[in-house]
């Protein structure tokens, strides 16, 4: 079969393609943009770095970390925007096959411990808070040990809440320090990554042993309370792309994923 076209026909044809050309070109470099700044976020903090040597945990930044690239916490989870003298942070990550390594720098121009009992209203007091997700699962994790949100305190105890839905202190799992400079905080930790068969019942938990190739969940985060009842800002490492923002604490579906490799 033969379709004919009249010379009126094709014409028509070509000036729908004319007016629409710009309009799809227009479309197309939208879309682009868009997924160049997707894979900008999704590959910001995709890996964590072998240590070649063992960081000495005192708050004071040694040769070990100039290795490492530095990652800002920027992504706002709650509060209004923080004024950069108020909070600012940024961290590096690396690892050895004993644990994950962290080294923080915040500025924070208030520390506020107001509750005494690290079990009480925790997440109010300024903390560094540390979630880990030992095999990348994801998922809920609020009254089990599928994975981890420390509370890392001023006075260097970590709690989270335990499988039985109550507050507990796992300085076990957190070796940290901080030591206050004339303009910011350095503060280190070793974190030792427990899989979700850990049960604080018993006494034969032992952390897992890391090796290249391996995937984690991570993010980083810190509560910032300048003086009140409550933290007035709660600032981290991953963008949370919910309108609730703090979930982090019982859901690992928003951490990081992180793969860890060693430099060639």
């Amino acid at each position: 079969m033969q379709i004919k076209l009249s010379e009126e026909s094709v014409e028509s044809h070509f000036r729908y393609l004319a007016r629409n050309h710009f309009c799809i070109v227009f479309l197309y470099a939208l879309l682009v943009i868009a997924l160049s700044f997707s894979k900008v976020e999704a590959s910001e903090f995709s890996k964590a770095y072998y240590l070649k040597k063992t960081p000495i945990i005192d708050g004071v930044i040694d040769a070990a970390w100039s290795q490492l690239p530095s990652h800002p916490m920027k992504y706002r989870i709650i509060g209004e925007p923080a004024d950069a003298h108020d909070f600012s942070g940024s961290f590096k990550l690396g690892w050895r096959e004993d644990g994950l390594y962290l080294l923080a720098e915040i500025v924070d121009d208030m520390l506020i411990d107001r509750y005494a009992n690290p079990l009480n209203r925790y997440w109010d007091d300024d903390a560094l808070e540390i979630f880990v997700d030992a095999d990348a699962s994801g998922g809920e994790h609020t009254t089990n040990y599928n994975a981890f949100a420390y509370h890392v305190l001023l006075d260097g105890q970590s709690v989270d809440i335990d499988s039985e839905g109550k507050p507990r202190l796992f300085n076990e799992h957190v070796e940290n320090k901080w030591l206050r400079n004339k303009d910011n905080i350095v503060w280190e930790a070793k974190v030792n990554v427990f899989p979700d068969s850990f049960d604080h019942r018993v006494s034969n938990n032992r952390p897992l042993t890391l090796r290249e190739g391996k995937a984690l969940g991570f993010m980083l985060a810190y509560c910032d309370n300048d003086g009140s009842a409550t933290r007035e800002h709660f600032y981290g490492s991953t963008l949370i792309h919910r309108q609730d923002k703090n979930v982090g604490w019982k859901d690992a579906d928003v951490f990081s994923k992180i793969i860890l490799i060693k430099k060639k």
